[in-house]
């Protein structure tokens, strides 16, 4: 595959894969009902999104346009510098596709293939949760939280994974979180900044003019109490750090830098044009 491509696909194994061991970390409980991580509303989402990969021996960068369903289709289109679309991928909850459009080429996945592979359970929730912002797992009952003088933090325990967030106490929105599996010393590091707010795209047009101090409103909007807010924020800024111990040995590092451009929810319903033809050959 070219060079655009393999970014593609390995952003989407970077941001699956972690572990590493546990760690004990002393949490005094609060009320739940004070308690609750926001999570973004959404039906349909579209954004524009400038991605950056870096594994210590390649660094590569593409544009990649995204719309999404929620709980149902994650579409990307990626484009490099020069403007021309190189691979378009379709996420669902049972399969991941890929097409390479300049060699014509097609790959289909399945995680469960993938999941046996690298030994550690993968889903198309993840990957949503991930983009979005949110918990990777949702809150339950027994998950432990200690709050701090200016953050909130969340242990989450499920099976072999531990994952350990820091939630921003006025948005309730998560700016870091650390995805732990102990049998294998994996770590995914997910770091989450420039909040704004965003605005349903079919109720406002942003234009050239106001674009600028619409932008300084959004920011300064993220920055207010949950119940003061009327709008949802999103983080602009993704950091993911993977360390990864494959099963044959060593260690491998990558680090995945997500900035969107712009990202608006949508009422009406998204396309999400997909097409595998008999020009495509299967890899």
């Amino acid at each position: 595959m070219n060079r655009s491509s393999s970014l593609l696909i390995l952003a989407i194994f970077s941001i699956f894969i972690f572990s590493c061991s546990r760690r004990n970390v002393g949490f005094r409980l609060v009320e739940k009902s004070d308690f609750q991580v926001d999570r973004l509303d959404f039906e349909y989402l579209s954004g524009k999104m400038k991605v950056n990969f870096h594994n210590g021996e390649k660094e590569l960068g593409a544009t990649v346009n995204l719309r999404m369903k929620a709980d149902s289709i994650i579409w990307m289109s990626v484009t490099p510098g020069l403007g021309v679309e190189v691979a378009r991928a379709q996420f669902t909850p049972e399969s991941i596709t890929i097409l390479n459009k300049l060699k014509k080429e097609v790959y289909y996945l399945d995680y469960q293939q993938l999941s046996e592979k690298y030994k550690v359970a993968l889903d198309f929730f993840v990957l949503q949760s991930i983009l979005v912002g949110d918990l990777i797992e949702q809150q339950v009952d027994k998950d432990r939280v200690k709050r701090e003088s200016n953050v909130f933090l969340l242990d989450q325990e499920r099976a072999e994974m531990q994952y350990l967030s820091r939630v921003d106490p006025l948005s309730y929105r998560i700016q870091r979180t650390q995805a732990i599996q102990a049998k294998t010393g994996n770590t995914l590091t997910l770091e989450y900044s420039d909040f704004q707010e965003i605005k349903n795209k079919n109720k406002k047009k942003t234009t050239k003019e106001n674009y600028k101090q619409e932008k300084k409103e959004n920011k300064k909007a993220a920055k207010m109490n949950r119940k003061e807010r009327k709008s949802d924020i999103f983080p602009f800024m993704n950091e993911i750090d993977v360390v990864f111990h494959p099963v044959s040995g060593g260690t491998l590092s990558t680090h995945v830098r997500v900035e969107f451009q712009k990202v608006d929810i949508n009422e009406k319903k998204l396309s999400f044009p997909f097409k595998v033809t008999s020009r495509y050959v299967p890899k």
